[in-house]
């Protein structure tokens, strides 16, 4: 939602157009973060914690699509 939606680059636009995607991102993130991190909730949830390749993997794989977004705008013009 960030980066799909504009003709511009998501490093050019102004952050404070929607607040709220932004607030909602950051909300999600930590949802997603404390299942993982806290034990009760990872147990609760049946999920286990990532060690740190694990991490660096899922964050490569999430910043792919707002890469190749990037590269077809940058392409398009």
């Amino acid at each position: 939602s960030f980066n799909t939606r504009s003709e511009k680059s998501v490093f050019a636009r102004r952050k404070k157009k929607n607040p709220f995607v932004l607030i909602a991102f950051f909300v999600c993130f930590v949802l997603i973060a404390s299942v993982i991190v806290i034990p009760l909730a990872s147990s609760l949830f049946g999920v286990v914690g990532l060690n740190a390749n694990e991490w660096l993997i899922s964050l490569a794989l999430s910043v792919r699509p707002l890469a190749a977004c990037e590269v077809y705008k940058l392409l398009k013009k």
